[in-house]
């Protein structure tokens, strides 16, 4: 995804002000992957986008736990 100037900033702000949390998914005390969540106008949380890195031990459950600025 290529973000804008524009977007890029608003993404800033959303972040500083606690519009948006990072959700972490851990396997064995590893963070493998992190996902941007943004807030929408009726209070609602949309994935923003999704970073991951490639792990063969997909049947481990993952611990998920939020991060957010508030």
């Amino acid at each position: 995804m290529v973000c804008s100037p524009a977007s890029k900033s608003d993404l800033l702000l959303a972040g500083l002000t606690g519009a948006a949390k990072i959700k972490v998914f851990s396997k064995k005390g590893t963070a493998c992957k992190w996902e941007l969540e943004i807030e929408d106008n009726d209070g609602q949380w949309k994935g923003h986008g999704t970073v991951s890195l490639m792990r063969m031990d997909f049947w481990n459950e993952a611990k998920i736990t939020y991060l957010q600025n508030l």
